[in-house]
């Protein structure tokens, strides 16, 4: 048997509901590729990795992309974050260069949050850096991998559409 945590094996409340409506709406096909769980910074990301260096132009670096998550409640997975995700990255940065600061935020309509996995191993949150949207500075950022995943504060709110920002100079 897969090494499982407990985050992995239960739904609660309204990530159970929320598990149904995607059945219901998506069907069972569809349904299998919307994982719940836990965080997974090794899991496939949903979309292209993205390659940036410093001096990148232009700044920002903008992505729009649906987003369709898991209802998984973060704060039942060990890690210093609120809201509600899934397993699979959105996306891999790949960052190259010394900048002072990177800057990785979203803008939507959906009460969005962040949460990165840096190349050190930790963990990056936040929810309403930038108003409703969410914004995580890095200082200093170290070359490497970023993997980012994207999230909501609502565990009913679980396709909408965003914009990923990626900046030099701030949100």
């Amino acid at each position: 048997m897969p090494d499982l945590t407990p985050c992995d094996l239960v739904l609660k409340g309204s990530a159970a509901l929320a598990a149904s409506a995607v059945l219901f709406a998506y069907g069972p096909a569809q349904a299998q590729d919307v994982p719940f769980g836990c965080p997974k910074a090794d899991a496939v990301p949903y979309f292209e990795s993205i390659v940036l260096e410093a001096g990148f132009t232009p700044d920002p670096f903008t992505e729009a992309n649906y987003y369709l998550l898991g209802g998984t409640k973060l704060d039942d997975c060990g890690i210093e974050a609120t809201g509600f995700g899934d397993q699979r990255p959105a996306y891999v940065l790949t960052w190259e260069g010394d900048v002072p600061q990177l800057v990785v935020s979203m803008e939507s309509d959906a009460d969005t949050l962040l949460l990165i996995h840096d190349p050190a191993g930790e963990w990056h949150f936040n929810d309403n850096g930038d108003g409703q949207n969410p914004a995580v500075v890095i200082e200093n950022p170290t070359a490497g991998s970023y993997v980012i995943f994207v999230g909501t504060a609502d565990p009913v709110l679980r396709d909408f559409q965003s914009e990923l920002r990626i900046s030099q100079a701030g949100p």
